[in-house]
């Protein structure tokens, strides 16, 4: 296992030349961990602004992250075999899943930028709530379209780095490593989204279900 964390700048901003320098050296595995990395620091991050505000019950948020991401690692792993097999099916390329997933984890450092951004727009929110009842309260209400602006600006940024991983791991163009990308991740969410409906139908139905015993007897 070699894990480069030197390369992370360049992936964010020349992910195509950053993917060709560590392909040959990059396995599944450092892939995983990789994401893991990213994902566990993006977590922390994330749980900074409320942190305070949390009190006895941080110790379930904690608990919860890492169930999320165990979960997310292995919907990333899913989602990099797919993307892998649809490179190979659509856009003829190497269809391998090795090196897609050992290089879709380094393009993971997006999230984490973002999940940055994410955090110091919320916690300049949370002050500018503060201030609502001045004259600066406009500022509050032009946060959501900042906020906006930001995650389409995300997307596009996934979208380039994960299609660079993609297209580099299994030989075929940008254009046919974001596309596979793209449609392994809306299938995935597809799956998943359907699933937690699922669930929360079925909670829903038991909670009824109790419900109208409760009041039967």
């Amino acid at each position: 296992m070699s894990i480069n964390i030197g390369v992370l700048g360049q992936v964010l901003f020349s992910p195509m030349k950053a993917f060709e320098s560590i392909v040959d050296k990059t396995t599944m595995m450092d892939g995983i961990v990789m994401y893991i990395i990213l994902a566990l620091i993006g977590a922390i991050i994330g749980i900074i602004p409320v942190m305070g505000m949390m009190g006895p019950f941080l110790g379930s948020l904690i608990v919860s992250l890492v169930i999320a991401i165990v979960i997310g690692a292995i919907l990333f792993v899913v989602i990099g075999w797919l993307s892998s097999v649809l490179a190979k099916a659509i856009f003829k390329g190497s269809g391998d899943m090795e090196k897609t997933v050992g290089l879709l984890g380094y393009s993971s450092v997006v999230n984490l930028v973002m999940t940055l951004l994410k955090m110091v727009l919320t916690m300049a929110g949370i002050a500018l709530v503060a201030v609502a009842i001045t004259p600066y309260g406009t500022a509050s209400a032009g946060m959501t379209g900042v906020g906006w602006v930001i995650a389409i600006i995300g997307f596009i940024w996934t979208m380039y780095v994960s299609g660079s991983a993609v297209a580099v791991a299994n030989k075929t163009s940008l254009v046919g490593g974001a596309v596979s990308y793209f449609i392994a991740a809306l299938i995935v969410g597809i799956i998943v989204a359907m699933v937690l409906v699922g669930v929360l139908m079925s909670v829903g139905v038991s909670i009824g279900s109790l419900s109208m015993m409760g009041g039967i007897m």
